[in-house]
């Protein structure tokens, strides 16, 4: 019998090395099949194989730390590991190797099917480009798969239109985000470059209660306020503080699925000086309040 864990069809979102597997909600869309789904581990998983048949793409709800990692060179380079972070992908057919610790994980699944897909992903894939599979930290992708973890959990008018859009958004990105290593050096001229990105990123994420200002950012990146503020519009399609304020609800959005975090707790933690604060960023970021927010995912 193979060793690997291997998704058979599109059907099926169940790893075989699962203590524990749960599918909350679920969709089939033409070139995709999506669910939430909870996973747990009663032992750490030492390095096993991983493969798919179709593009596997997840986004985990509950955040992924450093114990979560991939080889993702598969069996021939066991050595090279890096973190999996809370989105990674796995073109169809690759295998990689992965290690996760004991608990539990709730996750958005996308099955992409290769052959609807195939112009955006059909390549001789290079170890920089599968390098770029993990810890995908752009917030193009990040924003769709969020926008898909809330329809497929709370379905609202016309979700099927709303998913659709996400998902051909979400394929776009993708296709740019790993082919970017190629032509690095022709689109860095206006733009941010990618280490200076890195730091952004690490710097807004480990941020906790008082999130950082335009100007301390951009002290800590070398640039005037107002260049970062440019080059980061030009990289990203948005302000530098729209993407604080995205990584701020998506925080508390993990923190809400967890039911024993209370919402003022959570509040202080995403850096709002009161909870009715944080309840109208929350209304105007999702249409939802937080404690309704936390309801539907329950559902």
């Amino acid at each position: 019998m193979n060793d690997s864990i291997v998704t058979r069809s599109l059907d099926d979102f169940r790893l075989r090395t699962v203590s524990k597997f749960e599918i909350e909600a679920e969709l089939s869309r033409p070139a995709a099949r999506l669910a939430v789904c909870r996973y747990g581990w009663d032992t750490a998983l030492a390095p096993t194989p991983f493969r798919s048949n179709a593009h596997y793409l997840d986004f985990a709800l509950l955040h992924r730390g450093p114990e979560f990692q991939v080889a993702y060179l598969g069996r021939s380079h066991r050595n090279v590991v890096a973190a999996s972070g809370d989105c990674c992908f796995v073109p169809a057919g690759h295998e990689m190797m992965v290690r996760c610790p004991e608990g539990e994980q709730r996750v958005l699944v996308c099955h992409l099917d290769p052959d609807v897909l195939r112009s955006y992903f059909d390549w001789e894939w290079t170890p920089l480009e599968l390098a770029g599979c993990f810890d995908i930290s752009n917030i193009q992708i990040r924003g769709s798969l969020s926008r898909i973890a809330e329809e497929v959990l709370c379905p609202g008018f016309a979700a099927d239109v709303v998913i659709d859009s996400a998902l051909s958004t979400l394929t776009v990105d993708l296709h740019r985000h790993f082919h970017a290593p190629r032509h690095s050096a022709t689109r860095s001229v206006g733009r941010l470059p990618a280490h200076k990105w890195r730091l952004l990123e690490e710097m807004i994420h480990s941020t906790e209660h008082s999130f950082p200002t335009v100007e301390w950012l951009a002290a800590r990146c070398g640039f005037s306020a107002r260049h970062l503020s440019r080059i980061f519009r030009n990289t990203t399609g948005k302000t530098l503080g729209d993407f604080v304020a995205e990584v701020r609800i998506a925080r508390a959005k993990r923190r809400l699925a967890e039911r024993d975090a209370l919402i003022k707790e959570i509040a202080y933690e995403c850096g709002f000086r009161s909870q009715s604060a944080f309840a109208h960023a929350f209304r105007r970021a999702t249409g939802h309040t937080p404690q309704q927010y936390r309801q539907n995912s329950a559902h």
